[in-house]
């Protein structure tokens, strides 16, 4: 049952998103600029030194992933901007690591994630602001696993199982999906 939010995350980024068939898109928006760039920059590049091993053994059933950056200089606006450039121009599977309350408070209000029907995987902000109400399309990580989950969402292992995109489960904590985690 732990393992099914992990599943639903990833049938629902394969049912509501298109990549090309070449590769497997993400995105990752994060601050490599202004006060709060040495956060940015690590999860930019754990995001990438991780992309770039599972592409080394293969990628994921043959296709390759490319992670898309772009820097939101830890502004709110731009990080909508960003997110709606990124959604109309790349088409990712999923969006990855975001950084701030603030950032994703306001992404959330602009109806963007409701819209694109793109998940959030890993956001980078503890707020509560963020886990309640519940948002179907964030899924909260520790930031140790939460470029590890992205790629095994997308790995053969998750396709092995039949996720349902109909879960009940309406809630998921970062508890559970590090346990899942380790598990692995």
């Amino acid at each position: 049952m732990k393992k099914s939010v992990m599943f639903l995350a990833f049938a629902l980024a394969l049912a509501c998103n298109a990549a090309k068939p070449a590769d497997l898109a993400l995105t990752q928006i994060v601050p490599t600029t202004g006060a709060i760039a040495p956060n940015g920059l690590g999860l930019q590049a754990g995001g990438k030194a991780y992309i770039d091993s599972v592409n080394a053994t293969g990628g994921v059933n043959g296709q390759k992933i490319v992670l898309h950056n772009f820097d939101d200089q830890y502004k709110p606006d731009e990080t909508v901007r960003l997110f709606q450039k990124s959604a109309a121009e790349n088409h990712p599977l999923a969006f990855m690591n975001f950084t701030g309350a603030a950032n994703i408070e306001l992404l959330i209000k602009s109806g963007e994630l409701d819209k694109n029907k793109i998940p959030l995987i890993g956001p980078r902000a503890g707020g509560q602001s963020l886990r309640n109400p519940v948002n179907p399309f964030i899924f909260h990580t520790y930031s140790a696993t939460g470029t590890k989950w992205t790629a095994w969402w997308m790995s053969s292992a998750a396709w092995d199982r039949r996720a349902s995109p109909w879960s009940t489960r309406t809630t998921r904590s970062a508890g559970t999906a590090s346990k899942a985690c380790r598990r692995r």
